[in-house]
């Protein structure tokens, strides 16, 4: 199913919103979820005048548990945060302040703190929920001082540090004041490195997704494999964990639904790609190359 993104001459909501909103509608009740719960479209939101007159290019998004949103430029290596009132706060970029980044390829929320992870500078930096510069976790390893250079990170529900090296294909787990080695996916008998992302469900099972196999392989809290899934949307990029559980994006638009393999497809505009996705209660927030769509699940009583 592909959804049309022309406008309703009378809502003036875009008719691939309305189509979402029947269509995810469906899936909840087909998965069971209590009568009364649907999908509403909440908005389009376009990028703010402030980021575009800064020449700040969103390409990741996370969402804070007061609603507020944290943008990070990759090419700029700055963050922007975007409060509930509209206002907008940088921070980062080139520099030696301690607050500066070098080279930033992923980012994380967890309650009121913001963590960047640095790969040539070998940190994650900490700051607090209004981008105030805390401190920062070095990834080397503990006993030969040897750098990590991590590519992306992720935290558990109870916001444990977990960071991924390509270089060494290992997942490692910041604890006793060091980055210990949590889980080494050289001994898999896969033992793919194309490994595009990693998330917690809410228990702290951990799922991987590898977009050159179309696979997700699921571990449990101690690092034990549980399951392998194979995904049929091409190219998967993105993986979020929901109330409906975890749902799976590509560039494209084009979506599955783990839980039942539902899959669904958002009609972009020209030029227009997924970038990143992120969830604040019950809303999905997706940051698009041009704008960021909200869909909110919502119980109605």
């Amino acid at each position: 199913m592909v959804f049309n993104s022309s406008t309703d001459p009378v809502t003036g909501i875009s008719l691939r919103l309305k189509i979402i909103f029947l269509f995810l509608a469906a899936v909840l009740l087909g998965e069971g979820v209590r009568a009364g719960d649907s999908l509403k479209i909440s908005t389009v939101q376009a990028f703010s005048d402030t980021l575009i007159k800064s020449g700040f290019k969103p390409s990741l998004l996370e969402t804070g548990p007061t609603g507020w949103e944290y943008y990070l430029d990759l090419n700029t290596r700055r963050i922007a945060l975007k409060q509930s009132s509209g206002r907008i706060i940088f921070t980062g970029g080139f520099g030696r302040e301690m607050d500066a980044l070098f080279d930033p390829v992923d980012h994380a929320v967890f309650d009121l703190f913001y963590f960047v992870c640095d790969r040539s500078d070998n940190r994650v930096l900490r700051f607090d929920q209004q981008l105030n510069y805390i401190n920062q976790f070095v990834t080397k390893l503990p006993d030969s001082q040897t750098p990590l250079y991590p590519d992306m990170m992720a935290l558990d529900p109870w916001g444990q540090i977990y960071v991924y090296s390509r270089n060494f294909h290992t997942i490692y787990k910041y604890e006793g004041q060091n980055f210990q080695p949590f889980l080494d996916l050289n001994r898999e008998s896969f033992a793919l490195n194309c490994l595009s992302e990693f998330q917690f469900d809410e228990k702290g099972n951990i799922m991987l997704l590898y977009t050159c196999k179309n696979e997700l392989h699921l571990y449990n809290r101690v690092g034990r494999l549980v399951r392998r899934y194979i995904l049929e949307i091409e190219e998967p990029t993105k993986l979020i964990f929901t109330r409906l559980g975890w749902i799976i994006l590509n560039k494209n638009g084009t979506g599955q639904i783990l839980s039942n393999n539902q899959k669904f497809s958002i009609s972009l505009n020209l030029n227009e790609i997924i970038m990143d996705a992120a969830v604040f209660n019950q809303e999905l927030v997706i940051l698009t190359s041009q704008n960021v769509l909200k869909l909110i699940f919502q119980t109605d009583n």
